[in-house]
């Protein structure tokens, strides 16, 4: 089983936390919500000119809120 923790911010009192039986479900959660968090920072900015290298930073500490843990059931 698997704990998957996802903070807004570094400082976010409340994050979400889910659970996953298999690894694969666990991956693609993470997976689709970072995605959809990136399509709204886009979406919010498309007048903000962004380069790819800026996307990818912003994607890169998108991840780093994201804690996985391997739990007992």
């Amino acid at each position: 089983m698997y704990k998957v923790t996802y903070a807004s911010d570094s400082l976010d009192p409340n994050p979400t936390i889910k659970f996953f039986d298999f690894h694969h479900e666990m991956e693609e959660w993470v997976q689709n919500s970072v995605a959809k968090t990136m399509q709204g920072l886009h979406r919010i900015a498309k007048n903000v000119y962004r380069s790819q290298k800026e996307m990818e930073e912003l994607e890169e500490i998108e991840f780093s809120l994201i804690r996985v843990e391997k739990v007992n059931a």
